[in-house]
């Protein structure tokens, strides 16, 4: 399942506000009993102007990552939450797996930011990993990362059986490409119009 949302309206409070948005719609997906449920790239600084992206990254686990665990703990559920990390003095985008007891199982670092992200400060993973839940070994691409063979091929080095794209873009018949190549299903969360 694949979360989709119109961010909240910028102003006074607005991350905790689109945290609550982000747990109202999980606590909706939820009622459908998904296995997994996937947000969108940047999920909680949708609506912000994207040089303000980084300013919000915050540690995983920390605000965020905590309150979808909540959500994810109570209904059973795995999420995939991919937000802009802080880790010491770097800045990643980074998609993090939170398991059914609401732990965070792993974390996926864009392996190829933009050009845009890079001169925010967001820096590079240097591998996609898969990581194991109970419905299977998941791993994630993200946006940019569709256009790059190597993502895939790490993904599918590393064992991953589903990957998550989170993105700003559809990915189109790549997607496609990349499950027939590399032999995994994909479930695409995008928040393109």
């Amino acid at each position: 399942s694949t979360i989709a949302y119109q961010p909240v309206e910028p102003g006074d409070n607005f991350m905790e506000r689109q945290r609550d948005k982000m747990c109202a719609d999980l606590e909706l997906a939820a009622q459908a009993r998904p296995d997994l449920v996937a947000f969108p790239e940047f999920c909680n600084v949708m609506g912000l102007p994207s040089q303000a992206w980084v300013d919000a990254a915050e540690p995983i686990p920390g605000p965020t990552s905590d309150r979808i665990a909540e959500v994810a703990a109570r209904h059973k559920i795995n999420v995939c939450l991919p937000i802009p990390e802080r880790d010491g003095d770097r800045i990643y985008n980074t998609a993090a797996f939170i398991n059914r007891e609401g732990e965070v199982v792993g974390k996926y670092h864009k392996y190829q930011p933009t050009i845009g992200e890079m001169e925010m400060g967001i820096i590079p993973g240097t591998d996609a990993p898969a990581f194991d839940l109970d419905i299977g070994r998941v791993g994630a691409a993200i946006c940019f990362d569709l256009k790059f063979i190597e993502v895939g091929q790490l993904l599918a080095a590393n064992r991953a059986r589903l990957v998550v794209f989170a993105s700003a873009f559809i990915g189109g018949d790549r997607m496609l490409h990349w499950a027939r190549d590399f032999g995994f299903y994909i479930l695409s969360s995008c928040s393109a119009h």
